[in-house]
């Protein structure tokens, strides 16, 4: 979780130093980074940043079951700050805690399955089969 915050507060930092002195000071004052500061500078960064951001994450169904519920957690924190793109199966704990989340927010979810990729997939497989030679 901590290190989803640090990349997203990087990357916002890599497009604009709105915010970089308030982030400095949580950063000079030693704590390691964990949760709380990292969600104190994601916030800030966001809070102060020109546009309104919006922030990708992808593979949330791979985390663990009680990582994922803290990821939760810090997306309610911030989603008033930003949009947030989630990509993930779909499994019943993280549909609960996204609604939770989110709850006073309007979301919506896009559900692409097996069938949807079919065609692509054949597609695919006879492109690479048509080539006049293989790598083994």
């Amino acid at each position: 979780m901590v290190a989803v915050l640090r990349t997203w507060s990087w990357q916002l930092l890599l497009q604009s130093d709105d915010g970089l002195e308030d982030v400095e000071k949580i950063y000079n004052t030693g704590a390691e980074s964990n949760r709380v500061n990292m969600e104190d500078c994601l916030g800030i960064l966001l809070r102060k940043a020109s546009a309104r951001r919006i922030l990708v994450l992808d593979g949330l169904d791979e985390c663990d079951t009680s990582e994922r519920a803290k990821i939760c957690q810090s997306l309610a924190l911030i989603s008033s700050h930003a949009k947030i793109l989630v990509f993930s199966r779909e499994l019943n704990d993280l549909s609960i805690g996204l609604s939770k989340a989110l709850d006073s927010q309007q979301w919506a979810r896009l559900q692409i399955t097996e069938t949807d990729t079919d065609r692509d997939a054949y597609n695919y497989s006879i492109s690479y089969i048509s080539y006049d030679y293989y790598i083994i």
